[in-house]
């Protein structure tokens, strides 16, 4: 394995974010199909970089995590197509469905890794007082807006585990 792939020096990548799609309740073994492969490579190349972005100083993190923020939406088409190709069946009478065996697609926990990179990019903006005071009320606005968007994702989650 390349040496950009491990963490710490010690464990793969891979194995973290596929363990971290198993926590989010990605239905088991989802992450070892054929179908989610290029997927998953890609999440392991979004997460790389994302770690390396959190070891700068805020500054650098927050232009780095705009960057983040583009590939982890650009994910977003890969994993619907995943979700397609893993979920998708046709019901009794006859149309098409996504059926996840426990309400949980790859897109949701994309979606929630956009909104963490998202809501640290905009709460960076206030430790490095970028923000003047007559923009607080649209931030705050996005800030909440962003935490629901993460919590419905987390509800979900949350639902899942309970199947």
């Amino acid at each position: 394995a390349a040496a950009g792939s491990k963490v710490l020096g010690q464990g793969e990548m891979k194995g973290w974010v596929t363990a971290a799609m198993g926590e989010a309740r990605v239905p088991e073994g989802c992450a070892d199909r054929p179908e989610a492969s290029l997927y998953v490579a890609s999440a392991t190349k979004h997460a790389v970089e994302f770690v390396r972005t959190m070891c700068y100083n805020p500054g650098r993190q927050r232009r780095r995590l705009v960057r983040c923020v583009e590939d982890w939406t650009d994910m977003q088409a890969k994993a619907e197509l995943a979700d397609h190709q893993l979920f998708l069946r046709t019901d009794a009478k006859g149309q098409r469905t996504l059926m996840s065996p426990n309400g949980v697609y790859l897109h949701s926990f994309c979606m929630d890794q956009v909104m963490h990179a998202a809501t640290r990019m905009l709460e960076l903006g206030f430790e490095t007082r970028l923000y003047a005071w007559h923009e607080f009320s649209m931030l705050f606005w996005y800030l909440d807006y962003f935490h629901g968007v993460r919590s419905a994702c987390l509800r979900t989650f949350c639902v899942a585990m309970q199947r």
